[in-house]
């Protein structure tokens, strides 16, 4: 009888040291994809201050060129627009990081999580067209005053200079704004949602 209960103790502490050690290894395996998901969006957050930083950096640099222009008005009107825009993208930016900053990746529920990726990255497409709405009129803004403060050349007396310029520029930043929106946001959440709904499918089994 005591052979009997030598072995049913002995059983029962090697299924609970199983049972612990499968659970220790469930939260390595946990975490690891929560701290992949974490760097996967890191890209982003880092993206965002950039263009913060850029925007407040262009936007002060062009609004103090259009005021040394400011005796013809059309200068400082596109100072002014600039300036607009510039204050609205600054905004933008900050909400951008801080929901990326909002994303709680270690004490929330999978399914909770996976949930504020996906309202995370909805909002930012939002805040994005609007971006790229108002970026040809920013990027426009900005040329003639290039040209008038580098080349001492007055854009608004020959259009068709302006207007190949303009659409030059254009075309090229709207590709690379195109390229880093691809490879810095829409491929990093892919990565991210990707691991979420791979440890969701582990968690299930």
């Amino acid at each position: 009888m005591m052979e009997m209960d030598d072995m049913k103790y002995t059983w029962e502490q090697y299924d609970q040291h199983l049972s612990q050690k499968l659970q220790v290894d469930e939260e390595k395996i946990r975490n690891s994809n929560l701290f992949k998901t974490q760097e996967q969006m890191e890209y982003p957050l880092v993206s965002e201050k950039v263009d913060l930083y850029g925007n407040i950096l262009v936007t002060t640099i062009f609004l103090v060129l259009a005021l040394r222009l400011a005796d013809d008005l059309r200068y400082l009107a596109l100072g002014l627009i600039i300036a607009a825009i510039g204050v609205i993208y600054a905004i933008l930016s900050l909400k951008k990081i801080n929901l990326l900053k909002r994303i709680n990746y270690f004490h929330s529920p999978i399914v909770k999580l996976q949930l504020q990726l996906a309202s995370t990255k909805r909002r930012i497409l939002r805040m994005r067209k609007l971006e790229m709405a108002l970026f040809p009129l920013y990027l426009i803004s900005l040329i003639p005053i290039t040209a008038a403060t580098f080349r001492g050349a007055d854009l608004f007396q020959d259009t068709t200079m302006f207007i190949a310029q303009a659409a030059g520029a254009l075309i090229l930043a709207s590709l690379g704004v195109f390229l880093i929106y691809k490879y810095l946001y829409d491929k990093r959440f892919k990565k991210a949602e990707e691991l979420i709904s791979r440890l969701k499918a582990f968690e299930k089994e």
